[in-house]
């Protein structure tokens, strides 16, 4: 995988939660190095593939405490907040992990086919394994965050036109 994917990851994910909060112009990378596979035993997990000119996907996976600090946050600015992870505190996740993806494939997008983005799934329970056929060797940093720690797995490779998918 191009070191250029870990960096515009970790950039768009910057930018999204800068965009709506100032609490998160303070992200710091706490440590990153290469996995056999996709696995965590963080409980909430959010899932983002990409198809079309950019192939694979971005796991983000954080403990229930930093979910709810997340939802707190992204919530505070429309004077709402949430009580527990609520149906609108997974929501706002989702929709935070959709405008990331977006941000992903608009720094990424330069010189590719387009990119396709399916809607992120959020999911949580216990020692998730999550297949990542597209690349088998992925990324995975820590990631302080205003909320807590915040981990993501990035598997992403580039596609010849011809095999393009989603």
């Amino acid at each position: 995988m191009k070191c250029e994917f870990v960096n515009s990851v970790i950039h768009a994910l910057k930018e999204t939660l800068v965009s709506l909060s100032s609490e998160f112009d303070k992200i710091e990378i706490k440590d990153i190095f290469i996995k056999d596979e996709m696995f965590t035993q963080s409980p909430v997990v959010v899932k983002i593939k990409f198809g079309g000119g950019l192939n694979g996907m971005v796991v983000m996976s954080m403990d229930l405490q930093t979910a709810v600090n997340l939802a707190d946050l992204l919530l505070v600015a429309d004077g709402s907040y949430a009580e527990g992870f609520t149906d609108i505190a997974q929501s706002s996740i989702k929709e935070v992990a959709n405008m990331f993806a977006g941000q992903v494939a608009m720094l990424l997008s330069d010189g590719r086919p387009e990119i396709n983005i399916q809607p992120p799934q959020l999911s949580f329970g216990k020692k998730f394994k999550v297949s990542s056929f597209s690349c088998p060797f992925p990324s995975s940093l820590f990631l302080n965050i205003p909320a807590g720690l915040l981990e993501m797995d990035i598997s992403l490779t580039e596609v010849e036109r011809e095999k393009q998918s989603i």
